[in-house]
């Protein structure tokens, strides 16, 4: 387990459950079903689905496409560091916008 500070919040990133991997499907599903207007946004919006799965009091959706990039990547980092298996393609990368 993991705490990183998002927003001027604390949250814990901890190792994946089944019941995780089940939450990362499902918020796959609604990322998906959303409306997007922007390309690049909802491209950006496929990375939360994962983040989130495995963080306790995840930030929303909103509030993560609205973090400073930054704090994307102390997120992604630290999700990667207790889950890689979730992120095979970015094994040798430094975050998501490497």
């Amino acid at each position: 387990m993991s705490e990183i500070v998002l927003m001027g919040k604390t949250y814990t990133v901890r190792r994946a459950t089944l019941a995780d991997a089940i939450r990362r499907g499902r918020l796959e599903k609604e990322t998906a079903a959303r409306e997007y207007t922007d390309k690049d946004i909802r491209a950006a919006s496929l990375l939360y689905p994962p983040l989130a799965a495995c963080t306790d009091n995840a930030p929303s959706l909103d509030d993560f496409l609205a973090m400073l990039d930054t704090e994307t990547d102390v997120w992604f980092l630290a999700v990667k560091a207790e889950n890689p298996h979730w992120f095979p393609a970015a094994q040798d990368e430094s975050g998501p916008n490497a």
